[in-house]
C-alpha cells in the first residue's frame, strides 16, 4: 500500500496558508475533505479560548438547516470523539484513492507541545507520514493583515458600519497586544514547540514573503511531494486591501512588544533580518 500522507499545517493567520491550499487542492493526488481548517485540536485544547469554534450540540440544533450544517456535524464528533479526527481522514483518503490529505488551522499555531505530540500519535498510529509546514509573517504585516480581514468580515455580514468602526491604524493600535493577536504572532512560541515534538526532517519553515516565487513554491512542493505547479502563482486567494498605512510609530510600537518573535527569527533564519525589513 502507498504511502499516505498528512500534512498539519500550523499557521501561521494571514501567512498564505490559504493560497498553500488552494495549491494543494488543485493537485490530483489530494483530498483535504471538507474544509481548509478543521479547528480540532484548538478547542479540544482550550474549548473557551477557541470559543467561536467551539461545535455545540445547541448549534447543530440552530444550523441544521443552513450551509454550515454539513461541515457542523463533521467537526462535532472530532472534537469530542477520541480517534474520529485520525479516523476521518484514513477513510477519506481510502474511499478517495488519493495519498495526500490534511488539516491547515492557522489557530494551531497556539498549540503546546503536549497537544502536538498527541495529534502526532494519533496521526502516526494510522500510519500517516506526518509533514508539518508553518508559515511566517513580519508580524506588523501578519497583524495589519489579520486586522484588515476581521473588518472585511464584519462589514460583509452587518455585525458593523464603516462608521462604528475605528479607523484602520487605531484599529491596529487597539488589538495589536490583544491576547488572539499573541497567540499567533508568537512565532518563538511555536517554533519551540514544533522542536520539541517532531523530527527536524518532518517540518517545513517557510515565508510569506517567498512563498509566491517559483523558488519558494519549488522549495515546499518538493518538501510536500507534490508536483511544480508555477502557473498558481498568479492565483490571489483571500487577499484584504489596503486603504490606509501604518504610521511609523507604530510599526515602533509593534515590533517592540513582537521584539523575542523578531529575535528568535532573525537569529533561526537570517534571512528574515531582510525580508521584515
Amino acid at each position: 500500500m502507498a504511502q499516505k500522507t498528512f500534512i498539519l499545517g500550523l499557521g501561521a493567520q494571514k501567512a498564505g496558508t490559504s493560497w498553500l491550499h488552494s495549491y494543494l487542492e488543485a493537485c490530483d493526488d489530494t483530498d483535504f475533505g471538507l474544509m481548509k481548517e478543521y479547528h480540532v485540536w484548538d478547542v479540544w485544547q482550550d474549548p473557551q479560548m477557541f470559543r467561536k469554534f467551539h461545535v455545540t450540540e445547541r448549534a447543530l440544533f440552530k444550523h441544521r438547516d443552513t450551509p454550515r450544517f454539513p461541515r457542523l456535524r463533521l467537526q462535532y464528533p472530532m472534537q469530542t470523539t477520541d480517534g474520529f479526527y485520525g479516523f476521518y481522514f484514513q477513510n477519506l483518503l481510502a474511499r478517495s484513492g488519493k495519498s495526500i490529505t490534511g488539516d491547515i488551522t492557522p489557530s494551531y499555531a497556539a498549540l503546546t507541545a503536549d497537544t502536538l505530540a498527541h495529534v502526532k500519535d494519533e496521526l502516526e498510529a494510522l500510519g500517516f507520514d506526518l509533514k508539518v509546514v508553518f508559515l511566517m509573517r513580519d508580524p506588523v504585516e501578519r497583524i495589519w493583515s489579520s486586522v484588515r480581514m476581521e473588518r472585511r468580515i464584519m462589514l460583509n455580514n452587518g455585525s458593523a458600519t464603516l462608521a462604528d468602526l475605528p479607523a484602520e491604524d487605531a484599529h491596529v493600535a487597539q488589538l495589536y497586544d490583544s491576547v488572539d493577536m499573541e497567540i499567533r504572532t508568537r512565532y518563538d512560541r511555536t517554533l519551540a514547540n514544533i522542536d520539541t515534538v517532531f523530527d527536524p526532517e518532518s517540518v517545513y519553515f517557510g515565508f510569506f514573503e517567498t512563498l509566491f516565487t517559483k523558488d519558494g513554491l519549488t522549495d515546499i512542493s518538493e518538501f510536500l511531494g507534490v508536483p511544480v505547479k508555477t502557473d498558481h502563482l498568479n492565483v490571489q486567494v483571500n487577499v484584504t486591501e489596503r486603504t490606509a498605512d501604518l504610521s511609523p510609530q507604530l510599526r515602533a510600537d509593534i515590533r517592540d512588544h513582537y521584539a523575542a518573535v523578531y529575535a528568535a527569527c532573525h537569529d533561526r533564519f537570517p534571512q528574515t533580518r531582510t525580508l521584515w525589513g
